[in-house]
């Protein structure tokens, strides 16, 4: 199957994807999801429209067949940025490049002149694929390049300044893994169509970009000496940060998680710090404390409870570890709550 769009409008993409695939819509607050789910073409595909012309589209999940799609602008196309995860994902650059398969935690930046090949897209089929892509509409966020150091203007003004551009970026470092870890997050909200929700994932799209432009800032590349994931490892590593977060209650142990993974417990101690940039520990940790704070914030008072719920035993240990965390202790954090309601409800 192969579309073609003249334009980056990716919700339009979105209602192209379900005409020939299936699935339901949903529009939410900025974005217009499909979900597939009828056994063959599983997963999901979010399109987010914010402000400050910032576009992004997110895929996880895989299809029956294979689909193509080629962007031919009529004028000269934003700014385009892919980051990859897994799966089978096919970029062609036309003009500017040939055909590459995208590879896991590699980044690539494409614009266009107007006229000029566009680019091409494929989704190889019946292999799990996650990747994003950035759409920065140029004559919008070109005031940002008023912000870049003069040193590195001539590296990176071609994001803005409307030139022909494709860059791909190293992969491996620590850029890439925190962008992926960052695309995980997003993946994890729930599917509430609040305005909250929205302004979190905007949140995380514009560091994900953030990281990216910082990458190219340091212009880092293999040729720096600094040791890569390997891609084996890479896949591991996302899998045992899933298996980590599965059941905060019972979370398993290093050694254990070693083992579900496929990875063994030094590689995968090293391996969890370069990729994530926290230890195993921190990571936990910073879960069950988040976790813990959104169930005081939907009402329950009961520490030891709250406690248990989230993997710790002892509440006075769970306490202090809350304290760390958001600087006050678990009944403070309570109290502070209620106060918060009852002058609200003085206000009404």
């Amino acid at each position: 199957m192969k579309t073609q769009f003249e334009t980056y409008q990716l919700g339009q993409l979105v209602k192209v994807l379900q005409a020939k695939f299936g699935g339901e819509t949903e529009k939410g607050c900025k974005e217009e999801r499909l979900v597939f789910g009828d056994g063959l073409n599983l997963g999901r595909v979010s399109a987010f429209d914010f402000e400050d012309g910032l576009q992004a589209l997110l895929f996880d999940g895989k299809l029956a067949v294979p689909f193509v799609m080629k962007f031919a602008p009529v004028k000269p196309s934003p700014t385009l940025m892919f980051f990859h995860i897994r799966g089978e994902v096919g970029l062609a650059y036309g003009d500017l490049g040939s055909d590459n398969l995208l590879h896991p935690l590699e980044t690539v930046f494409l614009a266009y002149p107007p006229g000029g090949a566009g680019n091409v897209i494929t989704l190889f089929p019946k292999a799990q694929f996650t990747f994003l892509m950035l759409v920065v509409e140029r004559e919008v966020y070109s005031d940002h390049i008023k912000c870049f150091p003069k040193k590195i203007v001539r590296e990176l003004s071609a994001i803005f300044a409307g030139q022909p551009l494709a860059k791909t970026l190293a992969i491996g470092h620590e850029q890439a893994a925190q962008t992926a870890l960052l695309v995980q997050e997003i993946l994890s909200f729930g599917q509430n169509d609040g305005f909250a929700r929205a302004t979190a994932i905007e949140s995380k799209v514009l560091e994900v970009l953030g990281l990216q432009l910082r990458c190219w800032e340091e212009d880092i590349t293999v040729a720096s000496g600094e040791k890569l994931l390997h891609p084996d490892d890479i896949e591991k590593l996302n899998e045992a940060m899933k298996l980590l977060l599965q059941d905060l209650k019972s979370a398993p142990t290093i050694e254990e998680l070693a083992r579900m993974a496929g990875i063994n417990r030094q590689k995968l101690k090293q391996g969890f710090k370069k990729m994530f940039g926290v230890t195993i520990n921190e990571r936990l940790s910073y879960e069950r404390m988040r976790s813990a704070k959104l169930l005081f914030a939907e009402g329950q008072t009961n520490v030891r409870n709250v406690a248990t719920s989230v993997g710790y035993d002892h509440p006075s240990y769970f306490a202090r570890k809350f304290k760390e965390q958001f600087g006050l202790y678990p009944n403070e954090y309570i109290r502070s709550l209620q106060n918060t309601a009852e002058a609200n409800r003085k206000v009404i």
